[in-house]
């Protein structure tokens, strides 16, 4: 491996904050982040059930991508415990905040108890990894747990605007929460913007949520032994499966299908780790690779869908037009 590689190697791993340098405090991680279950099985459900559940997944996500991420990360920043920068991890941010905390309380504006921040990286955890069950089941806690970092950081605009999704949630049961993603136009000339990595983000993660994570459960679901439990929704984990399953037998899937796996897999780590740069730079090669693994577990309606959505970013992209929800109606409807 070149010095090149090796660099971009270890600037992708995920949960890595390269210039948090406290080894004391990078110890500790383990020991406060929640693990969440290896795998749930996940009982498919009704159409309007799981439309519901991803709808909730993209309020969860949105909140979390556009409001708590950046302003846990500018407070970090700003009090010197990292460096500025494009990409960053908001399970990361949740750890250090963990240990400098204890530290420092006043680093925050307001009081958050550990058991707070605890409950973050749950939602986190549950948004991530697809876990479609948990999201459903347990959103009326995770709303209160958002509205409370928003608070502790002194945010209450922000927190007004969680409690408002939540009360249209659960009384208009309008789970969208009235969010889907913020309009934004692509940077020109290779640049880089804050809301278009974001944007396209969130536009990635509802790809797999309502395409790329339900199709791969339908592949495994059909190749499960007789008695065995039902596979989980969590996308990461399922392609990591096949891609096991593949190197154990080189005939389970067509002749090129192991980059395109492991693009798969990296483009997922790309949405819930943080590394908006590399995304907002390559979502074309990155999408026409999705394309091809939907067509490689045969799901070609799908992989359809995704073309269209990457041809009309594209367009977007060339011609300067903002990107806006209504111009993905697969997605958005």
């Amino acid at each position: 491996m070149n010095s090149n590689s090796r660099k971009q190697s270890q600037r992708r791993r995920p949960h890595r904050v390269p210039s948090y340098t406290n080894q004391t405090a990078g110890s500790n991680y383990a020991s406060h982040q929640p693990v969440p279950p290896k795998d749930p099985p996940y009982e498919r459900q009704t159409e309007k059930e799981e439309c519901e559940i991803v709808d909730l997944i993209n309020a969860e996500d949105f909140f979390k991508r556009y409001d708590l991420g950046p302003i846990l990360f500018d407070l970090l920043v700003t009090t010197n415990v990292i460096p500025k920068g494009n990409d960053y991890d908001f399970s990361d941010l949740l750890d250090i905040l963990l240990v400098e905390k204890k530290k420092n309380p006043a680093i925050l504006p307001r009081p958050l108890s550990d058991n707070q921040v605890l409950k973050m990286q749950l939602l986190r955890n549950e948004v991530d990894h697809n876990n479609w069950k948990a999201v459903q089941t347990k959103y009326k806690y995770r709303f209160p747990t958002m509205i409370a970092l928003a608070t502790s950081l002194d945010r209450p605009l922000v927190a007004g605007r969680i409690a408002a999704a939540q009360n249209r949630i659960e009384v208009d049961k309008d789970f969208t929460g009235g969010v889907k993603f913020r309009p934004f136009r692509f940077p020109q000339n290779g640049s880089f913007d804050v809301d278009a990595s974001l944007g396209l983000c969130q536009i990635t993660a509802r790809i797999f949520n309502t395409i790329a994570a339900p199709a791969t459960w339908d592949k495994l679901d059909a190749e499960k032994l007789s008695g065995s439990p039902a596979p989980s929704m969590d996308l990461f984990a399922n392609v990591g499966r096949m891609i096991e399953k593949l190197q154990a037998d080189s005939s389970y899937l067509p002749p090129g299908a192991m980059p395109v796996l492991k693009s798969v897999k990296q483009t997922r780590l790309d949405v819930a780790h943080g590394y908006h740069e590399i995304l907002l730079k390559d979502f074309d090669t990155k999408y026409l690779d999705l394309v091809r693994y939907l067509r490689l577990i045969r799901h070609t309606d799908r992989a359809e869908k995704v073309k269209e959505i990457m041809i009309k970013l594209k367009a977007l992209k060339r011609s300067g037009q903002e990107v806006r929800p209504e111009d993905f109606p697969s997605l958005y409807n």
